[in-house]
C-alpha cells in the first residue's frame, strides 16, 4: 500500500482554511479546530509518525531475498567422504585428500584411527585435488560448524615429491612437503568483535603417507576435530 503525503497535506490545508466540511455540512471554525487538536494531540503524533515511517521504509522485500526454513546445522549435516578418481590421465599425477571430522565425545583418543573412533565421527568436508610431482596443491575451505557460533578456515598446501629410488619392483617413496593452518572465528551472539584464533600451524615433511593417513587432532572450545591427509598416485590402486 502506498501513502501519498501530498494528498494528506491538501486535506489538512482545506481544514485549516475552513473549506473542510463536517457530516452536517457546517464549516469547521479555527477555534473548534484548535480545541479538537488539543483534545486529540496524541492522534496527531501517531499519524505524523506513521507518515514518516511509511516514507522511510520500503515494505516490499527485494527480489534477491529467498526465505528458507532450514537451520545451518540441518543444511550442513554429514558430508560424504570423497573417493579418489580411478583414472587421472597422467603417469605423474598425484591425488591429495583432506578430510575434516568432528567427534561427539571430546574425551575420546582419536589420534590413532580405529573403526570405533571413525564410527563416532561426523565428516564435515573431504575435498580431493590433483597435482603432479613437484607442483603444489592447495585446499582452502571455510566451514560453518553446525549448531555453533564458530567458523573454521582450513588451509592445506602440499607438494608431493619422489624420495629415493624404486627398489625390488616397488616405486620410489612419496614425501609431501606441507603447510597446514586451521583458524577459527568466533561470532559474538549479539554485539562485540569477532574473535580470531589459531589452532594448527605446521610446516614440514610427511613420510609414509601412503601406508596410513597423516592425522592432526585439535579442539575448538569444547569440540574435538581431526584433519586427515592421504594421497594416491597414478600407479596405485584407488582406495
Amino acid at each position: 500500500m502506498k501513502i501519498y503525503p501530498r494528498a494528506a497535506l491538501v486535506a489538512v490545508s482545506k481544514v485549516m482554511t475552513g473549506r473542510g466540511r463536517r457530516w452536517g455540512g457546517r464549516a469547521i471554525g479555527w477555534g473548534e479546530l484548535r480545541r479538537y487538536a488539543g483534545e486529540h494531540s496524541w492522534l496527531v503524533l501517531v499519524v505524523g509518525a506513521g507518515l514518516i515511517f511509511a516514507g522511510a521504509v520500503d515494505f516490499r522485500p527485494p527480489q534477491q531475498v529467498r526465505s528458507s526454513g532450514g537451520l545451518v546445522s540441518e543444511v550442513v549435516g554429514d558430508a560424504p567422504k570423497q573417493s579418489f578418481a580411478t583414472e587421472v590421465g597422467h603417469a605423474q599425477a598425484v591425488q591429495l585428500r583432506a578430510t575434516l571430522q568432528r567427534y561427539l565425545d571430546p574425551t575420546m583418543d582419536v589420534l590413532r584411527p580405529s573403526p570405533e573412533v571413525e564410527a563416532s565421527a561426523q565428516i564435515l568436508s573431504s575435498p580431493v585435488v590433483t597435482t603432479i610431482y613437484g607442483m603444489q596443491a592447495t585446499i582452502e575451505q571455510t566451514i560453518k560448524l553446525p549448531g555453533a557460533r564458530n567458523e573454521l578456515d582450513v588451509s592445506v598446501k602440499a607438494t608431493p615429491r619422489k624420495h629415493g629410488r624404486a627398489r625390488g619392483g616397488k616405486p620410489a617413496e612419496v614425501v609431501v612437503d606441507h603447510e597446514l593452518s586451521v583458524r577459527s572465528r568466533k561470532i559474538p551472539r549479539w554485539f562485540g568483535t569477532v574473535e580470531h584464533r589459531q589452532h594448527v600451524r605446521e610446516l614440514g615433511k610427511i613420510f609414509d603417507i601412503e601406508a596410513r593417513p597423516y592425522r592432526i587432532v585439535f579442539a575448538v572450545d569444547d569440540e574435538l576435530f581431526s584433519l586427515d591427509l592421504d594421497l594416491k598416485r597414478a600407479d596405485h590402486e584407488s582406495r
